[in-house]
């Protein structure tokens, strides 16, 4: 397996991706790496043979986790309590915006999706609590996705792929579209919720 990885870096990167060990030392002692690690002894997430954060490549640009030791074949390395799973269930009966989802079924209940923006509200709800909020140093440490539905135009043009250009752009047609359904959520329950915190940059993150 180490192997496989080392020729897909090679294969991507046009070299095998180093730790930049200077870099890593600095990662070690940036404020949220530390509080994400106080965090997951806190929370008694067990990680065995693994290292976080670790910088990767000349200039430390990618930045990730590497093994302490070798992993065996399908040994878990990594080892996260009940209480820290996120699902639907569990925040329709959270007394704090349970009633919020039943008051607008319209999005959290009748869309193919409905699932899925549950768990976008409540990591919007999360996002405005800031500091306060109990999944903070998570958050402080998550990378922003990517997507080619986040490109401009002229980014996009780069493809020579018409076809991919227009799906990425009804895509986000669709995403302008569901942030303002949850904003407008958010403004009828203001009593309740940050708005201030429903976003788009956030409806990204989330």
């Amino acid at each position: 397996m180490v192997h496989y990885v080392k020729r897909e870096t090679r294969n991507r990167f046009g070299q095998e991706l180093e730790i930049n060990w200077e870099r890593t030392s600095e990662l070690e002692k940036e404020e949220k790496y530390v509080n994400f690690n106080r965090w997951c002894d806190r929370e008694g997430i067990i990680r065995q043979n693994i290292r976080y954060p670790v910088a990767f490549g000349t200039k430390g640009e990618l930045i990730g986790l590497a093994a302490t030791s070798e992993i065996g074949f399908s040994q878990a390395f990594l080892y996260v309590p009940s209480h820290l799973m996120i699902n639907e269930s569990r925040i329709r009966a959270d007394p704090r915006i349970g009633h919020i989802i039943d008051k607008h079924p319209s999005l959290f209940a009748d869309k193919a999706n409905s699932e899925h923006l549950v768990l976008v509200f409540y990591l919007l709800v999360e996002f405005g609590k800031g500091r306060d909020s109990f999944w903070f140093p998570y958050f402080e440490v998550v990378a922003l996705p990517e997507s080619l539905s986040l490109w401009d135009e002229r980014d996009l043009d780069e493809l020579h792929d018409p076809i991919l250009k227009q799906e990425s752009l009804d895509e986000m047609e669709d995403m302008i579209n569901e942030f303002d359904e949850f904003l407008l959520v958010a403004q009828a329950n203001s009593d309740c919720l940050n708005v201030a915190a429903f976003t788009f940059e956030n409806y990204v993150r989330a």
